[in-house]
């Protein structure tokens, strides 16, 4: 019986061992990725510490291997834990004695959807951080202590004479000292109130000092050029001072002739100012004016003959080349009146054959206001005597020339009027009028002219129908001597 009792407890544990290593076989585990992390130096880390993201464990530490430069640091994190790519990894130490653990930070943030660190990532050295060690606090605090103590065998140090210098300055400035940090508090208060306004303030001076840094160059020239300024400046500083003695001296007499004349000078700027609102009146005018004249003046330049004193233009009606076109269409063919075109074509039908008769380009005037005489001789004024000597020199085509043969009639002195109106008497070698003719009824007075003498028309043929007669009566010769 005891020995069957002993053979199923040994079959028991049997059974149980393999039910649990079945167990762990079968059963999935908790499965982890690999995170390496470079740090400058690892004092007081072990493989297995905690790794933790905002003071949660989320692994531990598999190992660590120092190198020549840093010391690298495999880590395990649960895969449900997800770390941005850019986390950093931090060494913490809560205090002197206790386990240090490495901080991974910032928390994965999923609702941004950033980027993750891969398994098997590396966090280089400049996103990690290691804790000051005590004994590096306590080697810089002996430097601090060295330093403010007695040196060279004095019996103070800078601390203490720091001490002793205080406490003679606040020696009875304590009330001053109290008002003092009451009123700094009370301004660090307002700043505190104003902290919107600092802020911008300085922003907007740092934006200032930026752009004067970047010109730098520029702020050099100028202060150079108020360098030289200053040196005309005080080299010249007795002309100067007499200069401004004599202004001094005009100032007075500017201000005794504005306290004689104020009433006049007010009525002066009154009419001034009514002057100016009527050039505000007629801008428009004054802008047409100042639009034309310069044409204007450029053509009197090109048609004006100064030797001459005249002007050489043409009057001309460049409307009137087609007259009929310029009164018929102009007038009657505008509008959207349909009846427009037909009081044109009867004002073309009726009116074309007079209007014809009038096309020009220049007006037939004997006499043009234009170029007519502006100056008389002795009244023009020549810029030069170059242009004085070209304008009396004689033009030889513009000189009256006599026909030859012939000779022109001389008028004796005190001849009047009538004597220089009547015709000559004929003179040997001159032209002379003959009597009165009448066309049609004979042949002219005088010699007969011989058929074949050149310039005269032979006499038609015989057999050669005649003109017909005038249809109007011819009047009879005219008995001799009589003049008409």
């Amino acid at each position: 019986m005891t020995r069957n009792r002993g053979a199923l407890v040994a079959v028991a544990v049997v059974l149980v061992l393999a039910l649990g290593i079945g167990l762990y076989l079968v059963w999935p585990g908790r499965t982890t990725h690999k995170v390496v992390a470079l740090f400058s130096s690892a004092v007081g880390l072990y493989p297995g510490d905690d790794v933790r993201v905002v003071g949660v464990p989320v692994g531990t530490i598999d190992s660590i291997e120092p190198t020549a430069s840093d010391v690298k640091i495999t880590m395990s994190i649960d895969d449900g834990v997800q770390l941005p790519a850019d986390a950093r990894a931090i060494i913490v130490a809560p205090n002197l004695v206790s386990a240090r653990f490495i901080q991974l930070t910032p928390a994965y943030d999923t609702s941004t959807g950033a980027p993750t660190l891969a398994d098997g990532a590396t966090i280089g050295i400049d996103r990690t951080g290691v804790p000051v060690e005590w004994d590096d606090v306590k080697t810089e605090l002996t430097k601090l202590s060295q330093t403010l103590g007695p040196q060279n065998g004095g019996l103070q140090g800078p601390l203490s004479e720091f001490v002793d210098q205080a406490a003679s300055t606040f020696d009875g400035n304590g009330d001053s000292f109290r008002n003092a940090l009451r009123e700094l508090s009370q301004t660090a208060g307002r700043l505190g109130d104003s902290s919107t306004d600092l802020f911008g303030t300085i922003k907007n001076l740092q934006v200032l000092v930026n752009a004067l840094s970047q010109s730098n160059e520029q702020i050099v020239q100028f202060s150079n050029h108020v360098a030289s300024v200053s040196q005309v400046l005080a080299d010249s500083t007795q002309g100067l001072d007499a200069t401004l003695g004599t202004l001094n001296t005009a100032l007075a007499d500017v201000r005794e002739f504005i306290g004689e004349n104020n009433q006049t000078l007010i009525d002066s700027v009154n009419k001034l100012t009514d002057f100016t609102n009527i050039l505000t009146e007629h801008s428009d005018d004054i802008e047409q004016v100042l639009h034309v004249t310069p044409n204007g003046l450029a053509n009197f330049y090109n048609i004006y003959n100064p030797a001459q004193g005249t002007v050489g233009g043409a009057l001309s009606l460049p409307n009137f080349a087609n007259p009929v076109q310029f009164i018929c269409g102009g007038t009657f063919d505008t509008g959207a009146n349909p009846d427009n075109y037909k009081r044109a074509e009867i004002c073309r039908q009726r009116m074309g054959p007079v209007l014809r008769r009038i096309t020009m380009n220049f007006p037939p005037l004997l006499f043009h206001p234009i170029n007519s005489i502006t100056a008389y001789k002795g009244q023009i004024i020549y810029d030069t005597p170059a242009t004085e000597a070209k304008a009396q020199t004689p033009v030889p085509y513009l000189q009256w020339q006599p026909a030859p043969g012939v000779t022109p009639p001389s008028i004796p002195p005190g001849a009047t009027l009538g004597d220089m109106v009547l015709p000559p008497p004929a003179v040997e070698g001159q032209i002379s009028p003959g009597p009165p003719h009448i066309v049609g009824s004979g042949p002219p007075p005088g010699p007969p002219v011989s058929p074949d003498a050149p310039g005269v028309l032979a006499p038609p043929p015989p057999g050669t129908p005649s003109l017909p007669p005038p249809p109007w009566p011819v009047p009879p010769p005219l008995p001799a001597g009589t003049g008409g």
